[in-house]
């Protein structure tokens, strides 16, 4: 049987845009906890190899001393009788220009830092070949090719596994990342591998239906939108050929946002922190996580306490409250989406515009077929007739209350 472990955008030394420094920092140590854990992973199942895909690190911002921790986690891997498999990313791409090919890596470690298809053997302490490694690195930080077609079919008794830093253009979530070395999940599937570990795509995903096309996600998320939980994937493969795969935890800190609308009965700073306090324990509790947890408040829709909470000292009171209160590693508060509290009924009872505008998306929402809806903001890539009446109604999603801050504003 042949276990990995499969981590990639890893992002060690990453640039932190918070402007709490103690967050910086925080968040940076945090990256090292976690690849700590899938160190430690590695070697508590006894895996034969650890693959890497992509964005270990950030060429410019790696320091010495993160650069000497890499090289002391891989010769643990090494005394464990463990390899280690990194094609490199955007972010670390492999020319000698490069930090990633400036290295001295440990004599376990293969680098596909070039941009020629390499394959490679997996071989036990006895010799024994046990898989075939196939990857590619990123040689620049701009490769736009597809080299995925360049990769051979698999053949042989010996699993076959594909490495590489990619965007999988049908997969999800690569409207958020740059075009670097675009394929499809069909170009994947047709090479006929037991399994490819691929990188870039900072959602943990099965792509296809396959079963054997992943992305692991990043090690740590980077900003509120990368939440939830966050680590590698342990693949395992038998002597018949099957690839199962299993998520492992691996993250030291975990992003959360909660997005909080039942606001308009709140009169007082006691009742709001109760509230909030409340909201958090029950998201807390569904997710079911006891790690370092970074939270964001997102307040929306009418509020008696507006104008207070636009006040920034006022915020900066109510986050720290909250996060001694709950134990948090940070809270953040954003009330953007606040509004001046009106009463929803009389505006819709009006004879204005906004009335009518009010009467149309309720009807909308209202409504169990939206055929017919379908406007030219509709993606000529959701084909059928439920999506498009699903992303019709995430459009509805929140309309009221834009179209009465819009048409009513503060007054």
């Amino acid at each position: 049987m042949l276990k990995l472990l499969h981590i990639g955008d890893v992002h060690l030394d990453t640039s932190f845009h918070s402007s709490d420094p103690q967050l910086r920092t925080m968040l940076r140590e945090g990256l090292r906890r976690s690849f700590d854990n899938a160190i430690d992973t590695c070697i508590a199942e006894g895996v034969d190899a650890l693959l890497i895909a992509g964005d270990l690190f950030d060429n410019d911002k790696l320091s010495f001393q993160t650069e000497q921790y890499l090289i002391k986690a891989f010769n643990q891997l090494a005394d464990a009788g463990i390899k280690v498999f990194y094609a490199t990313g955007n972010h670390d791409p492999g020319d000698k220009s490069y930090r990633a090919n400036r290295i001295s890596w440990p004599s376990n470690v293969y680098l596909f830092a070039e941009d020629r298809v390499q394959e490679v053997m997996l071989l036990k302490a006895n010799g024994e070949a046990i898989a075939t490694i196939v990857g590619v690195g990123h040689k620049t930080n701009r490769e736009a090719r597809n080299l995925i077609k360049l990769f051979p079919d698999a053949k042989g008794d010996l699993p076959c596994i594909g490495l590489v830093h990619a965007m999988v253009t049908n997969a999800g979530g690569v409207e958020k990342h740059d075009r670097y070395l675009p394929c499809t999940k069909e170009e994947l599937e047709e090479k006929g591998y037991s399994y490819w570990a691929l990188g870039h795509i900072h959602i943990k995903q099965q792509v296809g239906e396959s079963q054997r096309i992943y992305y692991s996600g990043n090690l740590q998320g980077r900003h509120p939108r990368e939440t939830g939980e966050k680590g590698g994937l342990l693949v395992t493969i038998d002597d018949f050929g099957n690839t199962n795969v299993a998520f492992r935890s691996l993250s030291a800190i975990q992003w959360e946002n909660i997005v909080v609308k039942e606001l308009n009965e709140i009169s007082n700073y006691h009742d709001l922190k109760a509230l909030l306090v409340d909201k958090v324990q029950r998201h807390i509790a569904e997710v079911g996580n006891h790690k370092k947890l970074i939270i964001r408040l997102e307040l929306q829709g009418p509020c008696q306490l507006q104008g207070e909470l636009m006040d920034s000292e006022n915020r900066q009171q109510l986050q720290e409250d909250l996060k001694y209160s709950l134990n948090l590693l940070t809270v953040e508060i954003k009330t953007d989406g606040l509004l001046k509290p009106y009463n929803r009924k009389a505006l819709k009872e009006g004879r204005h515009v906004l009335a009518n505008v009010l009467k149309r998306i309720e009807d909308l929402r209202l409504r169990e077929e939206l055929e017919g809806l379908e406007t030219k903001l509709i993606n000529s890539a959701i084909r059928s007739q439920q999506d498009k009446d699903s992303y019709i109604r995430q459009l509805l999603e929140g309309l009221e209350e834009e179209a009465i801050g819009r048409m009513v504003g503060d007054k």
